[in-house]
């Protein structure tokens, strides 16, 4: 016979439960026990679904944001942000050719060229957001400061959601943009549907563009 919803349910949160308990058991095991979570995440990285896999994903970009943030006081822990964080981009760029144009490998007909666009999606929802969500290449190539250099850039209000203040330190999407941006002409802050909202992320924002747009006027 098949389960009661409500049985089924409460099986499920049980599982859960015992799943939450052996986590924390790895936790807490010494000085193996960050290792083990490590190892776990990735193994689980590997394996769950997509959605599973894409929520992961973000609440562990989100977990970098905090301790990195928490390190800004602290040179020692920036410089050795600096090398993790670049020995991991050597790694993960390590081949640029596999982002070649689809033309190049694939026909544009029938299930394959899908299976190869989707591949670079992080989520079927991150569609909305243009093309720099679903090609490597692409965003890339938006990364690299000659591309917008000499334009008049505006910052919209959906580039800072999400974004995250800390003192005098933001980090979100728009603050990411600004090392590509630092050859522009200009940088404009568009009206905001809260000008308290605008406000918080302005003072980071100039201090953001002090480091890495020296040469472009934050308007």
């Amino acid at each position: 016979p098949t389960p009661a919803p409500a049985a089924a349910t409460s099986a499920a949160a049980a599982e859960a439960l015992q799943l939450h308990a052996r986590a924390d058991e790895l936790a807490l095991a010494g000085r193996r026990g960050p290792e083990a979570l490590v190892e776990a995440v990735g193994r689980a990285l590997a394996n769950l679904s997509l959605p599973h896999r894409t929520s992961l994903a973000a609440q562990l970009r989100s977990v970098l944001h905090e301790s990195i943030g928490e390190a800004a006081g602290d040179p020692v822990a920036l410089a050795c942000w600096d090398e993790i964080l670049a020995s991991s981009a050597s790694n993960a760029f390590r081949h640029p050719d596999d982002v070649a144009p689809l033309t190049a490998k694939l026909s544009w007909s029938g299930e394959i060229m899908w299976n190869r666009i989707l591949s670079f999606v992080v989520s079927l929802e991150s569609l909305a957001g243009g093309l720099q969500a679903v090609s490597r290449s692409f965003r890339q190539t938006v990364s690299r400061p000659e591309c917008w250099q000499g334009h008049i850039i505006t910052l919209s209000e959906h580039h800072f959601r999400g974004a995250t203040v800390r003192g005098e330190i933001g980090w979100g999407k728009a603050f990411a943009m600004l090392p590509a941006l630092r050859d522009a002409n200009t940088l404009r802050v568009s009206c905001f549907t809260s000008g308290a909202l605008r406000s918080q992320f302005l003072p980071p924002l100039s201090g953001a563009c002090r480091a890495f747009c020296r040469d472009v006027r934050l308007l």
